[in-house]
């Protein structure tokens, strides 16, 4: 029998509270006891990990969604206090369930949830933050209410801000024209869909041209705008993908993460993400490491990147997207994983050709390097779709 001598033991447990990064460093806990309202963080986390804690910070579900959490500190422990019993709640947490908390940082946790079966909940990845969502009863993102507009579900902005178009409306209609083409991801008509449940971003961008521009309003023909009060308000059609590609096996998702790893070592501004669910097929929003980010693109709220695919010629714009704790491609993103075919565990590189200038007003250039675990490229199903009647 092998075992561990103390020595090593020691240099173990050094190692990894103080060389591996904090975003690295988890903890679970058991739910029994009172936890529906508060909830104790383990002390040996708080004691040895470099984690910084504020008197609040985020809980991000597996749904992408973030719940605002109070942290308590006695002479003893550290709480998670008001805003926990919003996020158990939400996610439907009972006795005997067990979560999984990994430090994201920023004062921000990623959380699993698991019930008594030992599996992952599956509710869990499509849990929406009730105190922020649109009027509904279901917590889930899945659900739409059947009422006069058969599921459309209206977002009201101020004109004074934008609203981008979600990023699966008819993107392919039979009458679009190469003027509408040149329009797509224009900051001039911008209706965007926040991920977080409530469905509503405010951006601070100009709308005039909207109304200035026919083509403008042309290739937005799915939505519905109607300025009043200095509001308006806007259709909002929802789709779900669903793959269908063959079963994949383990071996092929290593081997398309192997070969991304590979063509990074050769060159520098690179970074790699393996593609989930909520970017390639629900919610698509795709976050970038936040060390990354900050190092290497605009430190601006709201600001555009342009993509672009090696071997092709169509390169696509995306909107960057700042918040305390992230840093997210969403409006447009939709558009450049449905038209070059991405999948879930598919590998991308984004390789930064150009840092934006604020000064010049240009934006970040990066070319895309895609991995595929299945070469052979099958069309997505639509899982729902709602079309709008206007």
């Amino acid at each position: 029998m092998t075992y561990v001598c103390e020595t090593c033991k020691a240099l173990e447990e050094d190692k990894y509270w103080n060389e591996i990064p904090p975003r690295k460093h988890r903890f679970f806990k058991l739910m029994i006891g009172n936890f529906e309202q508060q909830l104790r963080i383990p002390r040996k986390f708080v004691e040895c990990s470099r984690a910084d804690l504020s008197s609040s910070c985020t809980l991000r579900g597996q749904s992408g969604n973030i719940w605002k959490v109070q942290i308590q500190k006695t002479e003893k422990d550290v709480l998670f206090v008001d805003g926990w019993g919003n996020f158990v709640t939400d996610h439907g947490i009972k006795y005997g369930c067990f979560l999984v908390f990994c430090y994201v940082g920023d004062s921000s946790f990623e959380v699993s949830v698991f019930d008594a079966t030992g599996c992952e909940v599956e509710g869990s990845h499509f849990t929406r933050n009730t105190n922020m969502s649109l009027n509904t009863s279901c917590r889930s993102l899945l659900h739409v209410e059947n009422d006069e507009s058969k599921g459309d579900r209206t977002l009201e902005a101020d004109i004074d801000g934008s609203v981008e178009a979600f990023a699966v409306d008819k993107e392919h209609d039979s009458d679009s024209s190469s003027q509408e083409n040149n329009f797509r991801g224009s900051k001039s008509a911008k209706c965007k869909a926040a991920d977080n449940g409530t469905g509503i971003v405010h951006e601070e961008e100009d709308l005039e041209s909207l109304s200035d521009s026919s083509h403008h309003v042309k290739r937005f023909h799915n939505l519905s705008l109607n300025v009043r009060n200095r509001a308006c308000q806007v259709r909002q059609p929802q789709k779900y993908y669903k793959s269908k590609r063959r079963k994949v096996t383990e071996q092929e998702k290593q081997g398309a993460l192997s070969k991304a790893i590979s063509h990074m070592s050769r060159r520098r501004h690179m970074i790699e993400i393996v593609m989930k669910r909520t970017h390639v097929y629900r919610g698509f929003h795709l976050t970038i490491p936040k060390e990354w980010a900050v190092k290497h693109l605009l430190q601006k709220s709201d600001h555009d990147v342009i993509l672009r695919v090696p071997g092709v010629e169509e390169s696509w714009t995306v909107g960057c997207r700042w918040t305390p704790s992230q840093c997210q491609f969403r409006p447009g993103w939709s558009t450049f994983v449905l038209e070059n075919n991405l999948e879930e565990h598919d590998v991308c590189v984004f390789e930064l050709l150009q840092k934006g200038d604020l000064g010049n007003e240009n934006n970040s250039v990066f070319d895309v390097h895609i991995f595929r675990v299945v070469k052979e490229v099958v069309p997505l199903t639509v899982l729902r779709g709602i079309k709008s009647s206007v």
